[in-house]
């Protein structure tokens, strides 16, 4: 029942409404103005509504928002990589080209500053996980206790 199709297009609507219309909605519906000027409740209804739909995403096989496919399965899998090492990239970054970034016009120095960092993690936690954590990965069984 909370996990049918028209329940989960309302709940997805309500949230991609209340995340680019609150404004809107809360100067022209009163309910909407009491939800969200009420910060008990706004807060709670958008936690349950999030944890619905990580549930709804995780466990439902008939859900309408589908994330397996290769490109999130290949980030799941270099998760631990782009943790470790994304700080370690900024600062690099940082250092080699502050003076170029500098330079240029904010945004574009921030656009370009943040390509750098996310192809740059994105080819350290790759590697990483390619020469170290498969190594080690291998080990695992090996290792392995039985409860």
């Amino acid at each position: 029942m909370i996990f049918s199709n028209p329940v989960q297009s309302c709940l997805i609507l309500y949230l991609v409404i209340s995340l680019f219309g609150r404004e809107y909605l809360s100067n022209n519906f009163l309910f909407f103005n009491y939800l969200y000027t009420t910060e008990i409740v706004s807060t709670t209804v958008m936690n349950c509504v999030f944890a619905w739909l990580i549930v709804n995403v995780s466990l439902n096989g008939r859900s309408i928002i589908k994330l397996d496919n290769r490109i999130l399965n290949f980030l799941g899998d270099i998760s631990y990589g782009i943790y470790m090492y994304h700080m370690l990239i900024i600062f690099g970054i940082v250092l080699i080209f502050k003076n170029t970034l500098a330079s240029m016009t904010n945004l574009l120095g921030t656009i370009v500053f943040y390509l750098i960092v996310m192809a740059g993690t994105l080819l350290v936690s790759s590697f990483s996980k390619m020469m170290f954590e498969n190594y080690f990965l291998k080990f695992k069984t090996r290792f392995r206790t039985s409860l």
